[in-house]
């Protein structure tokens, strides 16, 4: 059984798994050990193509690009290190990456997830901003704070005061969400919280949702691969604007079903969202 090494991430590791499904192979995956670990939680919900998914120490993200298998699949060894991140930056689309494996855009997840507690139906949006880190570190680039965040939802509020955001993130992002859930309690702005709640209840929430706009994040690439999932919008950061268009089906982006665009202002998206009726 071959071992690959991959990245840390959970979009990372999707992007891979579309192709690999193709493979028809079981493998052993090695993902780096730093914090957050997230990664392994994927390759667990698909068992037909990870037998196995440990943290190994010494492995970065530097040697996985300078290392990583290129070319046909056919071709690839018995142990290898294994990352599309580059060629997507580069503008180049997933589906032409390793070109003799067909690509899945939906996955077979093994999703058994505990019963959500919604008991009734809503109109639901779902809101993933990142943590403070993050959105500091990528402000030079554009990623909005909680202010425009909040921006976004008072205008979809105003639209429609039966809308209830959901609050999307692990537990790394918990200052943003208790910064923004202060202050839809002082608006009068319906929400629920779902920091730190496990990936299959995520799995479960995009198909409620009425709509959902993302930080730059493996949360809407994941969502793009779940059967029955809602549209979106996925905004991108300056400093990673090659990703844009190259890796989601096709068919949802000529469709308007995930709209991938940069960070602009809150009012922008807004009208784009009421203009083609997402909202």
């Amino acid at each position: 059984m071959r071992t690959i090494k991959v990245c840390a991430g959970i979009g990372d590791n999707i992007w891979l798994l579309q192709k690999l499904i193709n493979s028809g192979e079981q493998f052993n995956f090695e993902l780096p050990d730093g914090k957050p670990q997230r990664g392994k939680q994927i390759f667990d919900l698909l068992p037909q193509v990870a037998n196995s998914a440990t943290y190994v120490k010494g492995l970065s993200y530097k040697t996985l690009a300078a290392k990583t298998h290129k070319g046909l699949w056919k071709d690839a060894p018995q142990s290898m290190y294994l990352s599309c991140n580059a060629w997507l930056e580069s503008g180049r689309m997933l589906k032409d990456w390793m070109p003799d494996l067909p690509i899945s855009y939906k996955l077979p997840w093994e999703n058994n997830p505990a019963a959500l507690y919604v008991k009734w139906p809503g109109k639901y949006i779902g809101i993933y901003g990142s943590a403070y880190s993050t959105q500091r570190a990528w402000k030079q680039y554009g990623a909005w704070g909680v202010r425009e965040w909040l921006d976004l939802i008072r205008l979809l509020h105003d639209r429609d005061q039966s809308f209830t955001f959901v609050i999307i993130g692990a537990e790394w992002d918990t200052d943003f969400a208790i910064e923004l859930a202060r202050n839809l309690i002082d608006l009068n702005i319906p929400y629920i919280n779902t920091i730190g709640e496990p990936i299959t209840t995520f799995m479960q929430w995009v198909k409620l949702f009425l709509y959902a706009f993302y930080f730059p994040s493996g949360l809407p690439i994941l969502s793009e691969t779940v059967t029955g999932s809602s549209d979106c919008t996925m905004f991108y950061t300056s400093n990673i604007a090659g990703i844009l268009g190259t890796w989601a089906d096709p068919e949802r982006i000529a469709n308007g079903n995930i709209k991938e665009c940069l960070f602009c202002e809150p009012a922008a998206i807004f009208d784009w969202c009421v203009k083609n009726g997402k909202i």
